[in-house]
């Protein structure tokens, strides 16, 4: 009897073990908005930046693409910078970062919604983007 109680014991631990949850896949288009402050321009948003990123490629919880920003107010600030980006072992939180630029510490918010926190020691920049994926 113990040995079936021990059998049963080991299955359910083997069970509950190796379900490992799948790492979401962020790759294609999102989109967004932006709120900020930088020591310049002061305060900025809601809405006067909007960004498209786009993660090309994934490979486990390592992932990169590049981030389209242009500000509303002023068409002619646009560009586009890349990024290397990883997720946490939580399989929610992930790092950024831009090629030259700043860095992200971000969250994913649902499997279509995410947080960029954005951070630039050379201006002294700051921003929440919140983005939702673009659908095909």
């Amino acid at each position: 009897m113990s040995g079936i109680l021990l059998f049963i014991a080991l299955t359910l631990f083997c069970s509950i073990t190796s379900a490992t949850p799948a790492v979401p896949d962020l790759t294609g288009n999102w989109t967004g908005t932006s709120v900020g402050y930088d020591r310049e321009g002061g305060y900025d948003g809601p809405s006067n930046w909007t960004f498209l990123v786009t993660i090309v490629e994934q490979r486990g919880r390592v992932f990169n693409g590049t981030i389209g920003y242009s500000n509303m107010s002023n068409l002619s600030q646009k560009g586009s910078v890349g990024f290397s980006g990883v997720m946490g072992n939580d399989l929610e939180s992930f790092y950024l970062t831009e090629y030259g630029s700043g860095y992200v510490i971000g969250k994913i918010i649902d499997t279509d919604m995410m947080e960029f926190i954005y951070l630039e020691s050379a201006d002294g920049s700051a921003a929440i983007d919140t983005l939702t994926r673009v659908k095909p």
